[in-house]
């Protein structure tokens, strides 16, 4: 179970670091991507980078909390404090809670003194994220990438309409939106849509794109890929991307092949073609995978 959870959430921090900074720390530009583990890797955060606010460098840490924690702040707080030390860089921690919880670590996180009068020993200040209660809307108009799949927390992240609209968004936000970005949807709407109704229906808005990423992965292995290569890594993308939109029409619109064949032929660029992907990972009818190929011949 913790694997099922795992491994979409770190693979989508991966993919899109820049983005949980820009969402997180909106006044704070993106550096690099460090490594998450720490004490020689005995411990692992799920994203840690370097920021800067203005000319400042400073860490940002992030860590999905996927069940109740009655330590999730002292954990937090170690992650923190071995994070600085390693980089000699002060550390800017983030609690993200996926899922509503009985317990929910608030800041700040506070020792008390154990001499009555003294104060505190230790006040540690982080901020406690809620994706349950953000509303669904605002994960989607703040147009950021990298933090859509997360939409199936949100408020409204469990009626399907929210998974449309994130595919529709993901399609419009960047030229060239990452198919990527749709399976990672997918991989964690499955968390959350969990009756055989829903089951379901995830897997049919969905079948294209597990098809269009087994044929990516078939024809990348594939001899005649190495054979394009040679020709240069531009022309084999495209050649690939041909075979791609051919092999899914086939799979799940068998009467638009024809058309899918002359069109991918006259098209000359891997915009052009990976336009025509994006759109086919949308369709839900043939009517829509139709529209695909009225792609524009000039696109930039």
């Amino acid at each position: 179970m913790i694997k099922r959870w795992n491994d979409p959430l770190k693979e989508l921090l991966t993919q899109a670091p820049q983005d949980f900074v820009k969402w997180l720390t909106p006044h704070s530009t993106f550096d690099e991507e460090l490594s998450p583990y720490l004490a020689d890797g005995e411990f692992e955060t799920d994203l840690l980078c370097r920021v800067f606010y203005g000319y400042e460098p400073y860490l940002l840490h992030v860590q999905f909390q996927r069940e109740s924690d009655l330590e999730a702040a002292q954990h937090l707080l170690m992650y923190n404090v071995m994070a600085s030390n390693e980089y000699d860089l002060a550390v800017y921690s983030v609690l993200i809670y996926l899922k509503p919880e009985e317990f929910v670590a608030e800041s700040p996180f506070i020792i008390p003194s154990p001499i009555s009068g003294r104060g505190d020993t230790l006040r540690f200040y982080y901020q406690t994220v809620r994706l349950w209660e953000i509303p669904t809307e605002t994960i989607v108009q703040a147009g950021i990438e990298g933090i859509l799949p997360l939409v199936p927390f949100t408020s409204q992240g469990s009626q399907r309409q929210s998974i449309d609209q994130t595919i529709r968004t993901l399609s419009f936000i960047t030229k060239r939106p990452r198919v990527e970005m749709l399976l990672l949807t997918y991989q964690l709407a499955e968390l959350v849509y969990t009756t055989p109704e829903d089951i379901n229906w995830l897997s049919e808005r969905f079948a294209i794109i597990d098809t269009i990423l087994d044929i990516v992965t078939a024809v990348k292995n594939s001899s005649v890929y190495k054979e394009w290569q040679k020709e240069s890594e531009e022309y084999a993308i495209r050649q690939a991307m041909r075979q791609l939109i051919v092999a899914a029409t086939r799979t799940h619109f068998p009467s638009l092949v024809e058309l899918a064949q002359k069109r991918v032929e006259l098209l000359e660029t891997s915009d052009q073609l990976q336009e025509i992907v994006l759109h086919l990972a949308q369709a839900e009818s043939e009517k829509e995978a139709k529209a695909a190929f009225a792609i524009k011949d000039n696109l930039k």
